[in-house]
């Protein structure tokens, strides 16, 4: 249990590293964030932007072009019902534009995804700080039931968020 808790810690701070590069408009950085398995989608900033919405509201046609390849989804929404080619729209972005594909108006699934993608986050959360916990602490207990609980609920939103 503990080594899977520093795996998920692992593979967030590679994504939240590769949310940065992506932020910093770093296409060396992005693509070795990438290279080494990160997930374009797994983190996000406070308002659920994902790295592909940031490259596109940038107007980096060569990120959006390297977050798409690795998988990102055009689809996801933000907080505010915003996808990534909302933001090269408002932006001005032409070039971006042409590379994401059109949006589709599904005002009803929008806020159950964000309401799914902020509880995956809380969890995702938690469950950074019961690694951290795990690392401080090294004799073996068995993990409290929220912290499993936790884990298993963003593993699976996780995943049903991947799928969609």
């Amino acid at each position: 249990m503990r080594q899977a808790c520093v795996d998920i810690e692992d593979k967030l701070q590679l994504s939240k590293t590769l949310f940065e590069a992506v932020t910093d408009g770093s296409v060396p950085r992005t693509t070795a964030a990438l290279h080494m398995g990160a997930s374009p989608d797994a983190f996000t900033g406070e308002d659920s932007t994902t790295s592909l919405m940031v490259a596109a509201k940038m107007g980096s046609a060569e990120l959006v072009q390297s977050l798409l390849a690795a998988g990102a989804k055009p689809s996801l929404k933000n907080a505010h019902g915003d996808t990534a080619a909302a933001f090269a729209k408002r932006g001005g972005h032409e070039a971006v534009v042409k590379l994401l594909p059109a949006e589709k108006a599904t005002p009803s699934m929008s806020g159950m995804f964000a309401s799914a993608k902020s509880f995956a986050r809380s969890a995702a959360k938690t469950a950074e700080e019961a690694a951290v916990l795990a690392k401080q602490n090294p004799t073996p207990s068995p993990p409290p039931l929220a912290l499993t609980l936790a884990l298993v609920l963003t593993l699976t939103l996780t995943l049903t968020l991947t799928l969609t």
